[in-house]
């Protein structure tokens, strides 16, 4: 449980223990002491939640990524990707194309372009087209159809 979360839960314990304390000096005054044991079960409901919430979190598996800046076009060597139907490099850039799963029967794809240049790489993605035995032409680092 991070530690917002045991900060909050230290809070609620101290905020029940004072409730508490009022509800036995107010046990006489019956509308008083029912809007204590409200917020005294509101309370309660909170640490609940918060307790359930860190329990949950405890039994799901904990998967970590590393993301590295690209800089070279040498580290998409080794790169493989799901629905990529085809790579190419050329010059300075790296394209990678995939098909889309949009339901249509018209296969439709995009493309993702990394053009490496001397200041950083810049990244381009292109709008979803219809190959179609169309020429494609790349305009600004984006695939249209013509």
């Amino acid at each position: 449980m991070n530690n917002q979360k045991n900060n909050r839960l230290l809070e609620i314990e101290k905020e029940y223990k004072i409730w508490e304390e009022l509800q036995g000096k107010y046990a006489n005054d019956e509308e008083f002491y029912h809007y204590i044991s409200k917020k005294l079960q509101s309370l309660d409901e909170e640490a609940d939640q918060m307790r359930r919430e860190a329990e949950e979190l405890q039994e799901l598996p904990i998967t970590r990524v590393e993301l590295k800046p690209l800089q070279k076009i040498s580290q998409l060597k080794k790169l493989h990707a799901c629905n990529c139907i085809e790579t190419w490099r050329e010059n300075n850039s790296f394209t990678m194309t995939f098909e889309l799963n949009n339901g249509d029967s018209e296969k439709r794809l995009q493309d993702l372009t990394i053009i490496f240049e001397k200041s950083a790489p810049s990244v381009y993605i292109s709008k979803p087209y219809s190959r179609n035995n169309a020429i494609i032409q790349v305009r600004g680092g984006v695939v249209d159809d013509e």
